[in-house]
C-alpha cells in the first residue's frame, strides 16, 4: 500500500523533520516523498523521505519551501538546481498575498506504507510541476560611519541603527 492506512490525526501538532519544525494541521493525511531532478530513474538508496500533506485544495504537484527542499534532499536541493517547467506566474501564497512564482520540474517519489514492505518508492510521474517558495536573497548589510560625525548608518532602506 502507498496511502491506504496513513496516519493522520485529529489534532494540530508540531513535529520536527531532519532538523525543521513543522506544523502538522488536523484531518491532512501524511505521505512519505522524495524529490529527486527530473533526470534521475532510479531513486538512489539513501535518498531522503519527508513528510508531505495531502492537500486536495492545492492544484499543483507539491509546494515546498526551498529551505525545506534543500534540509530534506540529498545532495542538498535549491530551486536553481531544478529545471524551470515555466515562468513565473500568480501564486496566492498562505498568508492570501498573490506572488509570481516559477514551476520547476522533478522526480517526486512515494513510499509504501507500512515502512518495511517490499514495495519500491513509486515515480509519481508529476504533470503538474512543483513550485518551490524560493528564499529570499540576503540582503547584504552594509555599515557606513561619516568620518565627520562619528555616526554609523545602516546601507538598508528604511532601517536605523
Amino acid at each position: 500500500m502507498y496511502v491506504r492506512d496513513m496516519p493522520f490525526s485529529d489534532q494540530s501538532k508540531e513535529v520536527t523533520i531532519l532538523g525543521i519544525k513543522v506544523k502538522v494541521f488536523a484531518y491532512e493525511p501524511i505521505v512519505w516523498v522524495s524529490l529527486t531532478p527530473p533526470d534521475m530513474i532510479v531513486l538512489p538508496p539513501d535518498a531522503p523521505k519527508f513528510p508531505a500533506l495531502v492537500d486536495t485544495g492545492n492544484t499543483l504537484s507539491l509546494t515546498i519551501q526551498e529551505s525545506h527542499l534543500t534540509a530534506w534532499t540529498r545532495p542538498a536541493l535549491r530551486a536553481v538546481d531544478l529545471p524551470l517547467a515555466s515562468g513565473p506566474r500568480p501564486v496566492h501564497d498562505a498568508s492570501g498575498k498573490v506572488v509570481a512564482l516559477s514551476r520547476r520540474e522533478a522526480t517526486l517519489w512515494l513510499h509504501p506504507y507500512p515502512e518495511g514492505t517490499k514495495r519500491a518508492p513509486l515515480d509519481l510521474e508529476v504533470s503538474g510541476e512543483i513550485l518551490v517558495y524560493e528564499a529570499p536573497p540576503a540582503t547584504p548589510r552594509m555599515t557606513l560611519r561619516t568620518a565627520r560625525q562619528g555616526v554609523q548608518r545602516s546601507a538598508i532602506p528604511g532601517e536605523t541603527e
